[in-house]
């Protein structure tokens, strides 16, 4: 589970970024356009209309990873929502629909809602050891 909300972590920034770069090289393409159109010198113009070509080149494909990312990224929010919901710990994916309180698994304690919070705190588990009450 862990592992899931760190990949899904990913997927997310990394779709923030590619869609930021997406957005500058369609940026690239406006400006090179009008310096192109208001160009009167040919050297000018003509690497103008090359570099909207290689922005452009560059701002359809970086738009669909992009995309790509923040739909992965989506994906993998709603399965850990939907397995929190079910009653599995959100820590370990163990499932917690009958305690007392805490993971039988791995002591994360659960809240009311049936969810686990991300930290774990120390283990409460009966003969764990963890408040020193047992002894």
């Amino acid at each position: 589970m862990r592992a899931m909300r760190l990949i899904r972590t990913a997927c997310l920034v990394l779709a923030v970024v590619v869609l930021g770069l997406s957005v500058l090289a369609l940026a690239g393409v406006v400006v090179s356009a009008a310096v192109g159109m208001n160009s009167a010198d040919r050297d000018t113009a003509g690497l103008s209309k090359l570099a909207c070509i290689i922005c452009m080149s560059l701002c359809g494909p970086l738009a669909g990873l992009g995309v790509t990312f923040l739909i992965a990224g989506l994906i993998l929010h709603i399965i850990t929502r939907r397995l929190a919901r079910r009653g599995k710990c959100r820590k370990c994916g163990y499932d917690i629909r009958i305690n007392e309180g805490y993971c039988p698994e791995c002591g994360t304690p659960i809240q009311a809602a049936g969810h686990a919070p991300i930290r774990p705190v120390a283990d409460k588990r009966p003969g764990g050891g963890g408040d020193g009450a047992d002894q």
